[in-house]
């Protein structure tokens, strides 16, 4: 088998291999880390932080979105902020009990997590003083429909005006709400991956390694939703079926799919789906041990897409549609 560069062969099968770029510079930048700390230090300084979202973010474990804040609860812990979580739902009826929390406990800051127009402006409406802070993680997404895109941004447009100042995951986003002509102080905070079970160096060494040529048997692995414009699977099948290596496909989703696990045959292709959602430890030995990762298509997650600095971490070579 002629030894070519395995990025330039899987971009020859006709994959998008956009997200390996500086990946691990990234990673070992420490400077960017500190950099982020003296922004987050500048904006909240030892002050009460309150974040109000529209779902537990520590009982659901499936959202990337739900990831960034409960890293950057961590991040503002370690600066010393006394921060507290809220659920603040509308059908919780607890609107009367956030307001008050937020009177009475001195809280400085607010930050937003996917909370509606309507509780956004309440909440400026009977407190006129706080420092409310709008956290955006992707301005357009494929995977929904036409109208709740457009809804979306016309929300953004009025939220921004209602906010302070704005928090966003890529540099991509602060270009996006400038075009649509957000004029508020916009914060780029990209979020951070570390696994606790494993060594980047090692992974590091894994990575090169495969970027010289990938194996005979290529492992190739997604985790996510099974919804076709986040993973056509179709065409993944289609574009793997022009190599001549064989490829072992693992899917794991927590989507109602019917069973528990499936697998099934196509040429040099074997494709296993596992209905589970993985503990942080099982996604360290699934991608460790995994040479492809599959992330979802550009636009239709946060930007950027969790799963992909995990698989990144790990030594995984990305690729995408």
């Amino acid at each position: 088998m002629k030894n070519v560069n395995s990025l330039y062969h899987l971009k020859a099968l006709g994959f998008d291999i956009r997200y390996n770029a500086n990946i691990f510079k990234t990673f070992n930048d420490h400077f960017i880390r500190k950099l982020d700390k003296i922004i987050l230090w500048e904006l909240f300084n030892h002050s009460r932080v309150l974040i109000i979202g529209n779902r537990d973010v520590f009982k659901i474990n499936t959202y990337g979105e739900d990831y960034y804040i409960r890293s950057l609860i961590d991040i503002l812990t370690d600066l010393k902020c006394d921060v507290k979580f809220v659920k603040f739902n509308r059908r919780d009826n607890n609107k009367k009990e956030i307001i008050k929390l937020v009177k009475n406990e001195g809280f400085r800051h607010v930050l937003l997590h996917n909370v509606s127009l309507l509780d956004f402006y309440t909440l400026r409406k009977h407190n006129p003083s706080l420092l409310l802070v709008l956290i955006i993680y992707f301005t357009w997404n494929r995977s929904m429909p036409f109208h709740r895109n457009l809804l979306n941004n016309i929300g953004i447009s009025i939220e921004s005006r209602l906010a302070d100042f704005l928090i966003v995951t890529s540099e991509n986003i602060a270009r996006e709400l400038k075009f649509l002509g957000v004029k508020n102080k916009i914060i780029t905070l990209p979020p951070h991956y570390e696994c606790k079970y494993c060594s980047l160096r090692k992974n590091i060494m894994k990575y090169e390694k495969l970027l010289r040529e990938l194996p005979r048997i290529v492992k190739a692995t997604y985790i996510g939703s099974l919804n076709r414009k986040r993973f056509p699977l179709a065409k993944i099948i289609k574009l793997m079926r022009r190599d001549n290596r064989l490829f072992n496909l693992t899917i794991y989703t927590a989507d109602n799919i019917g069973g528990h696990n499936y697998t099934i045959n196509y040429g040099n292709i074997k494709v296993r789906i596992v209905k589970k959602i993985l503990s942080e430890e099982e996604k360290c030995s699934i991608l460790s041990d995994s040479h492809v990762f599959i992330a979802p298509c550009p636009r239709t997650t946060m930007d950027p897409p969790i799963s992909v600095l995990e698989a990144l971490y790990h030594g995984n070579i990305i690729i995408t549609l």
